[in-house]
């Protein structure tokens, strides 16, 4: 079974809109970065 490490450093993130005194949540799409063929992922901090 093949494996990668993806780091978080690896991935393009994006501020997600917020209301005003809610905190910032970032996203990050990894179906690319981690070559996924039949599946479409998003990470969300």
């Amino acid at each position: 079974m093949a494996f990668r490490e993806i780091r978080p450093d690896d991935f393009e993130w994006t501020t997600r809109p917020h209301e005003p005194g809610e905190p910032a949540r970032h996203v990050a799409e990894l179906s690319e970065l981690a070559e996924f063929a039949h599946t479409r992922e998003r990470l969300a901090l």
